[in-house]
């Protein structure tokens, strides 16, 4: 703003003193005049034309409003090189100017704001679109103003081209209006079928459950004897004959059972009851998948606005700044759910064998219908939560394609889905990736939501790992072959990707890097694997265990050590076979070390560490990561790509902002979880339940 200022009061001193030659100095450096003064490419029957001259009189007149509109619009601004593509105005203040009442002096015509966007090539930048805010008639189309501008940058008028030697190839102009059209697509319409109903069904299913509980106090006072299990009224025990058959019947009644689903109070409740549900021993998993989420929220909120930022480079090339780099190596953390999923598959199911021997029960034999049974119960458990988040963020980019300055529109060549977390169109084409769980195998830039791949990979994960864990309960060396194939296989494929495509370590990686390296199951499966073995050693060896004091510090000296050093270190410069062997062992490296805090918790040589992460604030903030992982990158989107200007990043000023986001997250994913996770999944289980009885 400052810059832009400066710029129109040097100009207003030239013409006094140079005349006509500043007005030739405005043409080829403020892009809105020279649009003004190449209106009469139009037709002399366009109210654009007309509209554009009287602005541009006015300017060579120096009138006020004009003035406004000029300040209104971008300007080259510095930069350029180390990535700041947003040439804006200041689109709150163009807007502002239909107000009629300030000192009588506003334009004779409505205004705009519009957006122009061009290619450039330059090598020290990405993503080489810029995006150009023009304050300009609201009379004007989109068409109109492309022939012009076209015209401008393909004579290269301005005289940036000059300056940069770059050519600009032109894309589009919009016009950053939207009539909501988005809305009433069919897509669009059922999801907002959905969050109607649902939130339909919270406030009846809040009252009625508050109103039965009343009623069940009532009765409770007339020597009724009520005993809840899991804080759930649909688990009502009753011991009073007298009032049994009535009551019995409201808990067989399937409506009412439907109803409690959605109850706030209840889900809440259950949310809030860090005594139920979880093994005691495994507490300290919730404290680990907390602190692992933020900082996969910290890297999300540094990916998400790399694009929209004035200085990209600071992010790729530019800096050395330590708490840039633990931001940009914190995109690892993910390996944390990995193995924390492969653990419990493995933890859970042995549990449940030990159970059954002790009860005097057969090893239970792996079937095709238990796996499908399994996989059924994962998929129902998932797919609503990641459903509504795919849904709501369609609904998100088909907004921000239409109003956002800093978000280049899904039709614009360029458009990248990996820097911009996906897009409407891969929405409309490839939603149904998603829902098979399959969209890991296609490139990002085939993605609704690029995010989406970490739970593509993990229920793929665990397929293999059911099929490991339930076939080692009756053939334990068969099923350890198969895990040793599995692993040393990743090991060696990650590690020969690596050398082929010559990969050398850098904060900035190509997009087709990014389709090879990151997220296909095969290169990821190492933390899965490493997880299923910890666990099972930890059900075999529990009671065994006797490590001395020598031992108990080598290994928490050694799993930090190996966590930090396995992702930061400052060389950039290895040998291409240095690198391979990084790539193949560094993610089972990550594994192993959150192997030993998992394990050191679970046996009691945790210390103060399990004491900490136990903690029951981060048993509630635990159960709540699924959802912040699906709210997070939607909940950046709103948070900047709707701003007025670009972002400027300098991690000490956007650190508190980073500290915001993980606070709206974990809000957001609050929300999310009352909505769309527990209700659906208590739902599906109800009717799931009542189908076997018919």
């Amino acid at each position: 703003m400052r810059l832009k200022i400066i710029s129109t009061i040097i100009f207003i001193h030239f013409s006094f003193v140079y005349g006509d030659n500043t007005k030739n100095a405005m043409k080829i450096t403020l892009p809105a005049y020279a649009v003004a003064n190449e209106s009469f490419i139009l037709s002399n029957s366009s109210s654009c034309r007309r509209n554009l001259e009287v602005f541009a009189t006015a300017i060579n007149n120096r009138e006020s409003w004009s003035m406004k509109m000029l300040d209104s619009s971008g300007i080259p601004k510095p930069g350029f090189y180390y990535g700041n593509k947003f040439w804006l105005g200041v689109k709150s203040q163009c807007l502002s100017l239909h107000n009629n009442y300030v000192e009588n002096n506003y334009p004779p015509f409505e205004v705009n704001y519009f957006a122009a966007y061009f290619y450039y090539d330059l090598e020290t930048t990405k993503n080489n679109v810029l995006t150009l805010g023009l304050c300009l008639p609201n009379i004007c189309t989109n068409d109109e103003l492309s022939l012009i501008l076209r015209k401008i940058f393909n004579e290269r008028n301005l005289m940036m081209s000059d300056i940069y030697e770059v050519d600009y190839t032109f894309l589009r102009v919009s016009d950053l209006k939207t009539n909501y059209h988005y809305l009433l697509n069919w897509k669009s319409i059922i999801i907002e079928l959905i969050i109607f109903f649902t939130i339909l069904m919270m406030i009846f299913g809040s009252i009625y459950d508050v109103r039965r509980r009343k009623g069940m106090k009532k009765l409770n006072s007339s020597n009724a004897v009520l005993t809840y299990n899991n804080d759930s009224p649909r688990n009502l025990v009753i011991t009073n004959n007298n009032i049994s058959n009535d009551l019995n019947k409201q808990k067989q009644n399937i409506f009412g059972e439907i109803v409690l689903c959605f109850s706030v109070y209840t889900n809440t409740k259950l949310l809030l009851n860090t005594k139920k549900g979880s093994d005691s021993s495994l507490k300290s998993i919730h404290g680990i998948k907390f602190i692992a989420m933020v900082f996969v929220i910290f890297f999300h909120t540094k990916q998400y606005t790399d694009c929209s930022a004035d200085n990209t480079y600071y992010y790729t090339k530019g800096t050395t700044n330590l708490l840039v780099e633990i931001i940009d190596r914190s995109s690892q953390a993910v390996n944390v759910f990995f193995f924390l999923s492969g653990f419990l598959i493995v933890y859970n199911l042995y549990s449940r064998e030990i159970k059954n021997k002790l009860n005097g029960k057969e090893p239970t034999k792996p079937t095709l219908s238990s796996l499908f049974e399994a996989l059924y119960k994962r998929y129902l458990r998932l797919t609503p939560a990641y459903m509504m988040t795919m849904g709501i963020t369609y609904i998100c980019f088909s907004h921000f394609d239409d109003v956002s300055q800093l978000f280049i529109p899904t039709n614009v060549k360029f458009h990248h889905s990996l820097i911009y977390g996906g897009s409407k169109e891969n929405c409309d084409n490839y939603w149904w990736t998603h829902l098979l769980y399959i969209n890991n195998l296609f490139n990002f830039n085939e993605m609704c939501i690029t995010w989406g791949w970490y739970l593509a990979n993990d229920m793929q994960f665990f397929i293999i790992g059911y099929i490991i864990t339930t076939y080692s309960v009756v053939y334990f060396y068969s099923s350890a072959a198969f895990w040793t194939i599995l692993m040393v296989s990743t090991t060696i494929v990650s590690g020969y990707v690596s050398y082929s495509r010559d990969y050398f370590l850098s904060q900035f990686i190509s997009m087709s890097e990014e389709d090879l390296m990151y997220k296909l199951p095969w290169m990821r499966i190492g933390p899965y694997l490493i997880g299923m073995a910890v666990a099972y050693y930890l059900i075999q060896m529990k009671d065994k265990i006797n490590l001395n004091k020598i031992n108990i510090w080598i290994l928490w000296i050694l799993a930090p050590t190996a966590l930090i050093g396995s992702i930061w270190f400052h060389k950039t410069e290895f040998s291409i076979l240095e690198m391979a062997f990084y790539v193949a062992v560094f993610r089972s490296i990550w594994g192993l070390s959150i192997g030993w805090i998992v394990f050191a918790s679970v046996t009691g040589y945790g210390g103060f560490v399990n004491t900490f992460l136990s903690r029951e604030i981060f048993v509630v903030l635990g159960r709540l990561t699924y959802c912040a992982y699906l709210v997070n990158p939607t909940i950046v989107f709103l948070s900047y790509f709707d701003a007025d200007e670009a972002i400027h990043a300098d991690i000490m000023l956007q650190l508190p902002m980073f500290l915001g986001i993980v606070v709206l997250t974990f809000f957001g994913a609050f929300i999310f979880y009352l909505m769309f996770e527990t209700p659906y999944i208590s739902l599906l289980r109800v009717l799931t339940t009542k189908s076997k009885y018919k």
